[in-house]
């Protein structure tokens, strides 16, 4: 009862104070290198309980499981626990359920995600006969299943605004240990800072883009009226922007070039100010080290160094061709969801690239670029589901109040970019947060 009493009021008006302890469980993440299946364990019960009382406090754990699964490299069952978080929040949440105006965005997530599915049993059944219904049900779970959330958060606008600060403080922590365990900082040279350091690095792309989203959080409250806030958006700038730098992901490069542009459009001449947050960041996270420095900036240009392509942008590249072959082979319905690397071999000319595909085949799910990946799996009806996906999301955040409207904006365009290089959006770390962001558009408009 007293746990029921304590997660409900956080569900209410206190769950700013929430957002503290979400941000701290993530840095609690850094124990899933040693003890993962405990850590889900006391997560799992725990989150239970909370959602059963209030979902608000279901997303926000949904959230910071997600973005602890960045921290170890062994972090598969915590990203299982994650995404069936996801749906309990999700179904419970809809009894709370509020309507969205006359916005699609929901729904036609939901109708995307299912082709998904459909295509994805299609193209597993067509292959040997057989379902692999546990390959099926990891896709569900952590790629699919995700989009629900849409529904859950069509939430009140004050529970919306919390839960928006505490995805910040989940980004901001993130952040901090990344630049704590980052080899190209060297600020932390412990074995369990090692093994951190090393699975950031191999999910730089997901955590640069989570950055990007909290940037997109962070900056329009950099000019709040109420002065913690604007503080505290002052200092995640920052910290984040410091990350994004850090991160060595050519993706999140992509869309914190895409940010200021953006950025300039919505806010004008008042950009000088954030740009100056953001070099400070950038100067407090370089302090007294040209290193750092020297290896993001060699991160940034090594993909056309010496007027040749490096073997990463060289592989990625001949991806590109070999979906552009898929989706040649299969215009309108594509390849099949997650079908990609079982072609692979077939569609791979190695033209540019000295990568042996038929023994790594398996490793290469998708095309490094969301959008060919759509296109070769998932088709041109795929592909026209997802184009009103994007026009509708968009016309969320234009018609969202001013502060959601930056935010909406900034994280659309910025992630829009990135998905040039990966797809982060089929990461649980970045789907929550994105949908997360648009929900608070759609509340925006119902407000006014």
């Amino acid at each position: 009862m007293a746990l029921a009493r304590i997660t409900a009021s956080v569900g209410g008006r206190r769950l700013t104070s929430a957002a503290a302890a979400c941000g701290a469980a993530i840095l609690a993440g850094v124990a899933t290198v040693l003890v993962p299946l405990a850590l889900v364990g006391l997560v799992m019960i725990a989150g239970a309980a909370a959602v059963a009382t209030a979902p608000a406090v279901g997303l926000l754990l949904v959230s910071a499981l997600a973005a602890a699964t960045l921290l170890s490299e062994q972090s598969g069952t915590l990203a299982l626990a994650a995404a069936a978080m996801s749906g309990a929040v999700a179904i419970l949440a809809l009894r709370g359920a509020r309507r969205t105006g006359d916005s699609p965005t929901p729904a036609l997530l939901a109708v995307l995600a299912t082709y998904l599915l459909v295509s994805l049993l299609i193209a597993a059944a067509s292959r040997g006969g057989e379902v692999d219904f546990a390959q099926v049900g990891a896709v569900v779970g952590l790629v699919l299943m995700p989009y629900s959330l849409a529904f859950g958060m069509s939430r009140a606008k004050p529970i919306l605004d919390r839960l928006i600060l505490g995805f910040l403080g989940i980004s901001v922590a993130l952040g901090a240990v990344h630049l704590l365990t980052s080899p190209v900082l060297g600020l932390l040279q412990a074995p369990l800072a090692v093994d951190i350091g090393a699975a950031m690095t191999q999910n730089r792309n997901v955590a640069g883009a989570v950055y990007l989203l909290g940037l997109a959080v962070a900056v329009p409250r950099v000019r709040s009226p109420r002065r913690w806030l604007a503080a505290a958006a002052t200092v995640s700038v920052i910290i984040l922007s410091s990350a994004v730098a850090i991160s060595l992901s050519r993706s999140s490069y992509a869309g914190a070039v895409a940010f200021v542009p953006i950025l300039l459009m919505l806010r004008g001449p008042r950009l000088g100010r954030i740009a100056g947050l953001g070099i400070a960041g950038l100067a407090i996270a370089f302090l007294g080290s040209s290193g750092p420095i020297d290896a993001a900036i060699d991160r940034a240009t090594a993909t056309i160094a010496g007027g040749t392509l490096d073997s990463s942008a060289a592989a990625r590249i001949d991806l590109w061709f070999a979906a552009i072959r898929g989706f040649e082979q299969n215009p309108i319905f594509g390849l099949g969801f997650h079908n990609f690397a079982p072609n692979l071999g077939a569609l791979w000319s190695g033209s540019l690239s000295d990568l042996a595909i038929h023994s790594q085949a398996s490793t290469f799910i998708y095309a490094h670029n969301l959008y060919l990946t759509i296109l070769s799996q998932a088709g041109l009806l795929g592909v026209a589901l997802f184009v009103l996906v994007v026009v509708s999301m968009g016309r969320d955040a234009q018609r969202a109040s001013d502060t959601e409207r930056q935010t909406g904006l900034l994280a659309l365009g910025s992630i829009g970019v990135a998905c040039l290089f990966g797809e982060p959006l089929f990461a649980l770390a970045v789907t929550v947060p994105f949908l997360l962001i648009n929900a608070d558009a759609r509340a925006s408009v119902i407000q006014r």
